[in-house]
C-alpha cells in the first residue's frame, strides 16, 4: 500500500465521517436516547470502515494492473518531476504517523492508570447495592483516586465508587448510581469505549471523528439514564437528577462514568423525558449514512488510482514492446507485450509504480528522430 493510497483512505474517511455526522445530527433531533446513541456510534465507525474499503479498492485495482489511457514513448521520457510530490506525501505521512504514535502512547498510559486504580481500590461495598440489574455480578469497590463513579476494566470489570460519595449520598442514590453502571456493564460499554479510543488515536486528524466520539459519550450516558428510569416515578427522577449534580466530575477517557458535559441536557431529559424527542424518526439518516460508506471510497479510490498512474508514467523508465503473434478479439489489432523497466526507489513506495508488464493492443508511429511512439488502447 503506497503513501498515496494511505492519503486517499484518509480523505475518504474524512468525507464519510463528515457526512455521517451530519446525518446523525439531523436524526438525533427526533430520536429516543437509545436510537440517538446508535446513530452516533454508526457515525463514528463510518470513517474507519470507509478508509478500510478505500484501501481495499485501491489494492484490488493495483493488483489487476489497470492503467487508464496510457500514452508512452519508447525512449526515456520525463514529462514531469514527481520528486517534490513524493516529498510532500512523505511529510504528510510523517505528521500522521507522529500524531498516531503520540495518541497511542497516551492511550497506553491511560490504560495503565485505570489498571492502577483498580488495583489500588479498597474494600467491596455491601451486597445491598447489588440488585437484579447486575446479572454479571460486577463488584463495587471503594476508590480514593476515582473522581466519579465509573465502570473500569475489560475482561473482569469493576465499579469504582469514590470514597467521598459514600457518606454524602443516601442508599437510594448509591443504588441508582450502581444501576447506571450495571447498565454499562450489560452493554459492554467499557470494551466499546476502549475500541473507540483506539480508533480515535488512528484517526486523530479527522474533526468529524472527534465530534462523533464526544457525542457518543453524551448519548451513551443519556441512554443509560433512560434505561435506569424507564419505569421510575417523578420522585425517583428528581432524586436521580440531584444525584447527577452531586457526582459531577471529570471522568477518565477509558472508564465509563458520569460525564460532566451537557449536564443541563441530561438533567432535563431525566426530569422531562418526553421533551427530548418530537416525532418518530424515519430511516432516512441510516439510509444516507450507508451511502456515505460506499460513495467516498469508490470516488477517492478511482482518483487515487488515476493519480498514481499519471505520476508513475511521468517518471523515467525504459519501455520494451514485443509482438506476441495474437490479435485483440475486440479491435482486431495486434497484441504486444509491453514491459516497463526502472529500478525501484522510495518514490515508488510513496506514489506507486506501473506494473512490470501488461498485454495491450497498440498503435506504433515512427517519429522524425527515428524513435517509435507507442499508443496503448
Amino acid at each position: 500500500m503506497t503513501g498515496l493510497a494511505i492519503l486517499a483512505a484518509s480523505a475518504s474517511a474524512s468525507l464519510a465521517s463528515a457526512a455521517a455526522c451530519g446525518c446523525a445530527s439531523l436524526g438525533e433531533r427526533s430520536a429516543s436516547p437509545g436510537r440517538r446513541y446508535a446513530l452516533w456510534v454508526s457515525a463514528f465507525w463510518t470513517g474507519p470502515v470507509a478508509a478500510v474499503l478505500t484501501a481495499f479498492l485501491i489494492a484490488t485495482t493495483q493488483d489487476r494492473g489497470d492503467i487508464a489511457e496510457p500514452q508512452i514513448l519508447t525512449r526515456l521520457a520525463r514529462v514531469a518531476e514527481p520528486e517534490h510530490w513524493a516529498l510532500a506525501v512523505a511529510a504528510m505521512l510523517l505528521v500522521l504517523t507522529a500524531g498516531i504514535l503520540l495518541r497511542l502512547i497516551r492511550l497506553v498510559r491511560g490504560t495503565a492508570h485505570v489498571v492502577a486504580m483498580i488495583r489500588a481500590a479498597g474494600a467491596t461495598l455491601s451486597e445491598d447495592l447489588t440488585t437484579a440489574a447486575n446479572p454479571q455480578r460486577v463488584p463495587i469497590r471503594v476508590s480514593t483516586a476515582a473522581a466519579t463513579p465509573m465502570l473500569a476494566g475489560w475482561l473482569r470489570p469493576v465499579i469504582l465508587m469514590p470514597e467521598r460519595l459514600i457518606d454524602r449520598l443516601s442508599t437510594v442514590q448509591l443504588r441508582l448510581i450502581c444501576e447506571h453502571e450495571f447498565t454499562h456493564a450489560r452493554r459492554r460499554d467499557n470494551i466499546q469505549a476502549w475500541l473507540e479510543a483506539a480508533a480515535a488515536a488512528l484517526f486523530w486528524w479527522c474533526p468529524a471523528s472527534r465530534l462523533a466520539r464526544r457525542r457518543i459519550g453524551h448519548a451513551r450516558e443519556t441512554s443509560c439514564d433512560a434505561a435506569v428510569l424507564q419505569h421510575a416515578d417523578s420522585a425517583t427522577r428528581r432524586t436521580y437528577a440531584m444525584t447527577l449534580l452531586h457526582v459531577l466530575g471529570h471522568p477518565l477517557p477509558l472508564a465509563i462514568g458520569y460525564a460532566h458535559r451537557d449536564v443541563a441536557e441530561r438533567v432535563r431529559s431525566v426530569l422531562a423525558p418526553r421533551a427530548t424527542f418530537r416525532r418518530p424518526g424515519g430511516l432516512l439518516p441510516q439510509t444516507v449514512m450507508m451511502l456515505t460508506i460506499t460513495v467516498p471510497p469508490v470516488a477517492t479510490s478511482a482518483i487515487a488510482t488515476r493519480a498514481g498512474t499519471i505520476v508513475a508514467m511521468a517518471r523515467p523508465f525504459d519501455v520494451r514492446v514485443a509482438p506476441i503473434g495474437r490479435r485483440d478479439q475486440r479491435t482486431g489489432r495486434p497484441l504486444y507485450q509491453v514491459t516497463y523497466r526502472r529500478p525501484r526507489d522510495t518514490t515508488d513506495v510513496l506514489l506507486g509504480r506501473l506494473p512490470d508488464a501488461q498485454l495491450s493492443p497498440a498503435r506504433l508511429r515512427r517519429q522524425r528522430d527515428g524513435s517509435w511512439q507507442v499508443t496503448l488502447d
